[in-house]
């Protein structure tokens, strides 16, 4: 890995890969990001349209260090797509990326895509978390 890229170990609902060799293995998928900028804050992941949550992890276990969000569906290029907000420092520390499926079923193949954003995103991010918390505690109040 060099500093202009970042490749994280994909965890959770990410189908293992046989790798070819004797005995043949099996191995996490990867996913490799180019890295952010000094100037960007905030890194807007895009996956595949079943991709539910996604939580990225520290290098070092830290707690406080694991950001995560729900996703919300987004249409990229005519195509539909789950994208989640998460801090660009966050995702430049990690070693793991860790998805869950609406579904529950593993992807066999998945497909994610960064774009990085500027310090006016780290507000809207908090904006983003906040509606998203404010909507999941009245649904829960509702029960």
């Amino acid at each position: 890995m060099s500093n202009d890229t970042i490749e994280l170990e994909l965890l959770g609902n990410a189908t293992v890969v046989q790798t070819d060799g004797e005995p043949p293995m099996a191995a996490p998928q990867t996913v490799t990001f180019s890295a952010p900028s000094k100037s960007d804050h905030v890194a807007v992941l895009r996956a595949d349209p079943d991709v539910s949550f996604i939580h990225v992890f520290p290098q070092d276990d830290d707690p406080k260090e694991i950001d995560s969000g729900l996703v919300t569906t987004t249409t990229v290029d005519g195509k539909s797509r789950s994208e989640c907000w998460v801090s660009a420092s966050a995702l430049e520390n990690a070693d793991r990326l860790s998805i869950d499926t609406q579904s529950g079923q593993d992807l066999e193949a998945v497909s994610i895509d960064v774009e990085y954003r500027g310090w006016k995103a780290r507000l809207q991010k908090r904006v983003r978390e906040w509606k998203q918390n404010r909507r999941a505690n009245k649904a829960l109040a509702r029960r």
